[in-house]
């Protein structure tokens, strides 16, 4: 598989790149639409990228650049083109969104500078490894790359 496009949260201003992924967008959609995201690209295989940021103790969903079908299933049958998304999109807002539905421990970059993508992975000299509860951070800890 192609490597993927990777995530980016924002922690105290600076954007870091995620070597994991959050859990999926939860299904269905607050604003009530049903949406088909696609792969625009080899790169992106869930059709979309999100940005993270940390509010305080929150997770938040802060942008979405997303590519997809809406309402894939009409009665007709016919698929609606594949068209570009956004938070407003998805939420009904281009506002950040608390991400209630992440209960996850995030790989994050600490050492921006260095990392890179070697044939083991993801390789960075250190990492800090965010554990968030339904969209609540509860811990951070620290790790340098072995």
């Amino acid at each position: 598989m192609t490597e993927q496009t990777l995530d980016l949260i924002e922690i105290g201003g600076i954007a870091r790149p995620l070597a994991s992924f959050p859990e999926p967008l939860p299904r269905p959609y607050p604003n009530g639409h049903v949406i088909e995201f696609d792969a625009e690209a080899t790169d992106l295989y869930r059709g979309y990228r999100a940005i993270w940021r940390l509010a305080g103790s929150r997770l938040m969903l802060a942008q979405l650049d997303a590519f997809g079908c809406l309402d894939p299933t009409h009665e007709n049958g016919l698929r609606s083109p594949p068209r570009p998304f956004t938070l407003a999109d998805v939420f009904g807002s281009d506002q950040p969104v608390h991400a209630t539905w992440v209960t996850a421990v995030l790989k994050v970059a600490e050492d921006v500078a260095s990392f890179r993508l070697d044939p083991r992975g993801h390789r960075c000299a250190r990492w800090r490894f965010v554990d968030v509860r339904a969209g609540i951070v509860v811990g951070h800890r620290f790790e340098d790359e072995a």
